[in-house]
């Protein structure tokens, strides 16, 4: 191989290695920005399910203390 074309073939290695650093580094915002929804979206479904379950009580409550006042009728 002559001079030139190690020069070319170091070039176009250089060109590769940018574009997948370049690919990398868009990944990782876009992973990162994925990461931060999903994790939104966790709290948010652990808030409804807390929200769930303090309205499931409130329920039980409420039937509980209907059934005694009926009792006591």
């Amino acid at each position: 191989m002559n001079n030139e074309t190690v020069n070319n073939l170091i070039n176009n290695y250089a060109i590769e290695l940018g574009d997948l650093h370049s690919n990398l580094v868009i990944e990782r915002a876009n992973n990162k920005a994925l990461q931060t929804q999903l994790d939104k979206a966790n709290q948010e479904l652990k808030e409804l399910k807390d929200k769930q379950d303090a309205d499931k009580q409130d329920t039980d409550k409420q039937d509980t203390n209907k059934q005694d006042t009926t009792k006591e009728d």
